[in-house]
């Protein structure tokens, strides 16, 4: 798959779960995350984790799909939505698909839709300080470190029209 590959987002969907339960238990997409799960996750369990995650209000929850095949591939979230702000998340679900940009690509448009949909002005991330490729793609995008201990770093950016 080239490096150009062009995705969009979609609402995060129950049906999903056929898809995303097979990520939740595969260690290397977790090995970067701040919560893995501790035990097999079924598809019930995940379709369940998707119905409660969807109805939380401060969460946005996306698929993110590529647009040649609309093959879903990953997550995109905001969280914690209130007073302009916003904590993101975003994970690739098939780790062949690592470092052709699309978690960079995905951000981006997460961001717009932060903006112009919820009126979100700053968006944080915790990234760990192993994950070099989502701390590139968080600098290329104008993110800037606010805090950073021995396992993470916390960054920041500003949205704007």
């Amino acid at each position: 798959m080239a490096d150009d590959c062009e995705v969009y987002l979609r609402p995060l969907r129950v049906e999903d779960a056929a898809t995303s339960y097979h990520w939740r238990n595969n260690p290397e997409v977790w090995k970067n995350t701040g919560s893995a799960p501790d035990r097999i996750v079924t598809i019930e369990m995940e379709t369940a984790w998707i119905e409660r995650a969807l109805a939380d209000s401060n969460t946005k929850r996306y698929a993110i799909c590529l647009k040649d095949s609309d093959r879903y591939v990953g997550n995109a979230y905001l969280s914690d939505v209130h007073d302009g702000q916003a904590e993101e998340q975003i994970f690739i679900g098939d780790p062949q698909l690592w470092g052709k940009g699309i978690g960079t690509r995905a951000r981006s448009i997460l961001y717009d839709i932060a903006l112009t949909m919820f009126g979100v002005r700053r968006v944080i991330t915790n990234i760990r300080t192993r994950n070099i490729a989502s701390l590139k793609s968080v600098l290329k995008l104008g993110f800037v470190e606010v805090a950073r201990d021995a396992e993470w770093v916390r960054m920041e950016k500003l949205l704007e029209r």
